[in-house]
């Protein structure tokens, strides 16, 4: 059982999921954009959507032999179930990473003299200040950039998409 967590836990693991999560990402943004009605597709949503993930995992695990899988993962078989568990946790791997990033970037920013708020609409914000003094301290001054955090952490896709819908 300690053999199975590692590997579940592995890099070799996440990366995968990783993967996985962005061939799904990139396909669903091709068929919702050529086919309009995708979005409201009982077929899409409720079985596809569903169902393709595991299934591009255990493709890729299959062709994918020279990928780096943890140890003792040797035989097609192995990859292809490596690939479906990868394929279904997929999901969730991306939301825990993305969490963990936005966590870890909020670190950052707040140790950097930034802040973080979150405004009576819902809508965060990250304000950065940078403080410049001339070599002879006669002069400073200062620069404050405010920036939605949803615009941080978004996909180029959704940024190009949100930034056509506001010109």
């Amino acid at each position: 059982m300690n053999n199975a967590l590692t590997a579940l836990f592995s890099w070799q693991f996440l990366l995968f999921c990783l993967m996985v999560a962005t061939i799904m990402y990139l396909i669903r943004v091709a068929v919702e954009y050529a086919f309009n009605k995708a979005e409201t597709s009982k077929l899409w949503n409720d079985l596809l959507l569903p169902v393709l993930p595991p299934v591009i995992g255990a493709v890729v695990g299959y062709f994918a032999s020279a990928y780096a899988y943890p140890e003792g993962l040797n035989s097609i078989s192995g990859r292809v179930a490596f690939g479906m568990v990868a394929g279904l946790l997929s999901s969730l791997v991306y939301r825990v990473m993305k969490a963990f990033l936005k966590s870890q970037l909020q670190t950052f920013i707040q140790q950097g003299g930034s802040e973080i708020t979150t405004n009576s609409g819902g809508t965060t914000t990250v304000t950065a200040t940078s403080t410049t003094t001339s070599a002879d301290a006669s002069t400073t001054s200062a620069t404050t950039i405010v920036v939605p955090a949803a615009t941080v952490l978004q996909t180029p896709g959704q940024i190009e998409k949100n930034s056509n819908n506001g010109s």
